[in-house]
């Protein structure tokens, strides 16, 4: 599918942009500072260095988030696998983080934006934390490190947002006993040194080249989001449980109540310490956007490997005790559970991406984009064109970049700065900028695409 409105189309002009300026520090849009989307650049980052690779493509946009999923379905695989001292346990974890809806599809981790890279390293903060409260005091000191190099990495990616975790940490330090060997570690004053140079340098040299961005963060996300509904997204108290019920968790939403109330008899000790875990965090997680005014749905998406993980655990204690009683290998067990589960989360994420399109026939809002496209692909002659849009028009901007990097001189212009057109002019209108030409030129229509008009005009309308 083309780029996607909002956050895709963003974070994709502004790595265009990036490897256009150099400016590494400053992310803009149209060559201005990007005072919007104030989160700092990490994945900005990484999507400019896919630009100079693969180009101005979907593909190169997406592939960061992408290959962040992953990267902690992987980190999911291991840490359940390591949990349990077996790799079908941990495969089910993984299994069920592929195919929950909410992590997957739209604003999910096939699109460019934040939360895939997010969720990647709030997983790592999170693995990381479990392993150090069951080492020995010699062994987890690095693991310290880890945790703070994760919540660098989650804070550069995603601003606050990369520290909503740590409450739930902090609770189960001190509920293991672990609070006082965390804070007296040499590690924690080098990882707490490591977060404040990368994450406190960058905000103090981004408000020095571009003043005025500090208050800007606070607006946006310390305070108006929390204490306000931002473009109208607002929900009830349970929005996100709700979301997770009726969508986000798809049919494997019935795990959630089904470890809640298997935990207690969880034969190992450590496997009930990890289930705890994970649930105190999920909860804690989510009792934290519930309390935002603010609610978005894919805020929850650093929730889902974590509820993954409980995923595993459940398989792997149910079928131990199965494996038992009926006197059968836990692998054989395990595999007949996934397949009989999976078999309907696998064929409907299938079924999303393989027919995943816009139907132009009842909604053209990516008219333009498709149409630009083919254009990218050599199907349409756009030279010395001008392209003439209107309103916030930024999942565009992209093709046309992309056009000129293919050496196809089109320009870009809005109709609302009512531009004067000569005879001969060769027009691409988007769908709002289409009355502008009717009520102002004579024309001819060389082609419609879905309500999006190439024109020659042929002078003023009398």
């Amino acid at each position: 599918m083309p780029i996607r409105i909002w956050d895709e189309a963003r974070l994709g002009t502004s790595a265009y942009e990036m490897t256009r300026t150099g400016n590494l520090l400053v992310p803009t849009v149209s060559y201005f500072p990007d005072m919007w989307s104030t989160k700092p650049p990490l994945m900005i980052w990484a999507q400019a260095l896919s630009i100079r690779f693969w180009g101005v493509t979907e593909f190169a946009i997406r592939a960061p988030a992408a290959l962040s999923a992953v990267l902690t379905a992987l980190i999911i695989f291991i840490f359940v696998s390591k949990l349990t001292s077996n790799k079908w346990s941990g495969f089910v974890s993984a299994m069920v983080l592929c195919t929950a809806p909410g992590y997957l599809f739209y604003h999910g981790v096939r699109n460019g934006e934040y939360d895939g890279p997010l969720a990647l390293f709030t997983t790592c903060a999170f693995c990381a934390l479990f392993v150090f409260t069951e080492k020995s005091e010699e062994d987890g000191g690095i693991w310290i490190f880890i945790i703070f190099l994760s919540l660098t990495l989650s804070t550069l990616t995603k601003g606050v947002a990369g520290l909503l975790f740590t409450p739930a940490f902090f609770i189960y330090l001190i509920l293991r006993n672990r609070i006082t060997r965390f804070i007296i570690s040499p590690y924690f004053i080098y990882g707490l040194l490591f977060f404040a140079f990368f994450v406190g340098g960058y905000y103090w040299l981004r408000e020095i080249y571009n003043p005025g961005y500090i208050k800007a963060v606070f607006e946006n996300e310390l305070g108006g989001r929390f204490t306000n509904a931002i473009e109208g997204h607002s929900g009830p108290w349970n929005h996100y449980w709700l979301y997770l019920k009726r969508e986000g968790f798809g049919v494997w939403y019935w795990l959630i109540p089904t470890t809640l109330l298997t935990i207690w008899v969880f034969p190992s000790r450590k496997l009930f310490r990890a289930a705890g875990y994970s649930i105190l965090v999920s909860l804690l997680f989510l009792i934290i956007l519930s309390n935002s005014k603010t609610k978005i749905i894919w805020y929850s998406i650093p929730v889902f490997p974590i509820l993954s993980v409980l995923a595993g655990l459940l398989f792997h204690q149910v079928s131990q005790i199965a494996a038992k009683m009926i006197k059968t290998d836990q692998n054989i067990i395990i595999i007949a559970a996934l397949f009989i589960t999976s078999i309907q989360p696998v064929k409907e994420a299938y079924a999303h991406i393989k027919w995943e399109n816009d139907d132009l026939n009842k909604d053209n809002f990516y008219a333009v984009s498709y149409y630009f496209r083919e254009a990218a692909y050599g199907d349409k002659n756009l030279e010395d064109y001008i392209f003439l849009t209107g309103g916030y028009d930024i999942q565009w901007r992209l093709y046309v970049y992309r056009l000129n990097e293919l050496g196809c001189n089109i320009s870009c212009i809005n109709y609302a700065d009512k531009p004067v057109l000569t005879p001969g002019q060769k027009v691409v209108a988007s769908l709002e900028a289409n009355d502008y030409i009717k009520h102002n030129y004579s024309f001819r229509v060389i082609e419609d695409f879905y309500g999006v008009r190439n024109y020659v005009i042929t002078g003023p309308k009398k």
